[in-house]
Parts: structure tokens; sequence; C-alpha cells
């Protein structure tokens, strides 16, 4: 009987916090995708790249979409200087930093919500691509083997000490700065 009352407390808890939890959105206007892009910049959210495995070939990506909470609605903004996928980013001075990945090497570029333009940025030392970024206090930091930290002040990447641990394609990163 205390299983019983212990799943059925589980199930209750789950079904409460379910209908307080997820809530659809209008869905992006263009084609499903992988390995994307996105963050968030200010109070809207951005989204691009990525690819679709075909069935005779693959499709990539070079769009930019911008998403608007307050009127619940994407706006196609200017494409990525080229398709790409399993690009890493960073949010620093009210600009998107997005390279690495697929098809470049250390390739970086700034996107401005303002100008709505890509501007290129002074490349990566390293090859970063499927791997994490994020900023703290305004630089960029970049996993590629080493840390890269990018300053959008002086255009410089610096390397910084490595990471004490080992990580794998894929992995992800974010600060609480």
């Amino acid at each position: 009987m205390k299983n019983f009352l212990t799943a059925i407390t589980f199930f209750i808890t789950i079904m409460l916090s379910a209908q307080n939890g997820w809530i659809q959105r209008t869905s992006l206007p263009a084609d499903g995708r992988h390995r994307a892009t996105g963050c968030g910049i200010g109070n809207k959210g951005y989204l691009g790249l990525g690819h679709v495995n075909g069935t005779t070939a693959s499709i990539n990506y070079a769009d930019w979409w911008e998403y608007d909470p307050a009127s619940e609605s994407w706006t196609q903004k200017a494409s990525y200087p080229t398709v790409n996928y399993g690009a890493v980013f960073y949010v620093a001075d009210g600009k998107a930093f997005v390279g690495g990945g697929t098809f470049l090497n250390g390739e970086f570029y700034a996107y401005s919500p303002v100008t709505n333009t890509w501007t290129s940025i002074n490349p990566c030392p390293a090859s970063p691509g499927d791997k994490g970024a994020m900023s703290v206090n305004g630089k960029g930091y970049v996993l590629a083997g080493l840390f890269y930290e990018y300053d959008p002040a002086t255009g410089l990447w610096t390397p910084k000490t490595s990471p004490p641990v080992t990580f794998g394609t894929w992995c992800i990163a974010f600060s609480t700065a």
C-alpha cells in the first residue's frame, strides 16, 4: 500500500508540474534541423545554421532567425556568411559571436541585432566545433582543447589554462555571471 501511495503521489506531482511547465509557442517558420546555433540577446532569441541529413546529401543552412516573445513572432534576419553546423557561440557586448563548426576552422563572425549585420572578427587560434562556449564579464570563452578568451574591446584571443578534465564532442557551457 505504501508503494502504491508513493506512486500515486509521484504521478500527481508530475501531472501538476507539467501543467505549469512547457508552453507551446509559435514554431520556427523554417525547415527543422539539428546542430543549429542559438542564443539570446536582450529580450529576444536567435536561431540559425544547422543541417539535415538528407537521403542522398546533407542540406546545410546559413539562415538566421529572431524570436520576439512579446509578439510571439519569428523574423528572418541577415544570413550567416556561409552554411555551417556545429558552430559555437557566445554573447558579449550586445552581439552574438558565432564561429568554428564544420565548415569553418577558427573563423568567427559577430552579429549585431541593431544593424542586422555579420562582421568578421579575428580568427580563434583553434578550430572549435561541437564544443562549448560562454561569456563572462563581457568576454567570450571558447573550448577547443584549451580555453581561449576573446576580448571584443581589443579583438584579441588569449589562450587560458586548460580545464582539469577532458571534454568530448557536443559538450555545452554556460555562465551565470
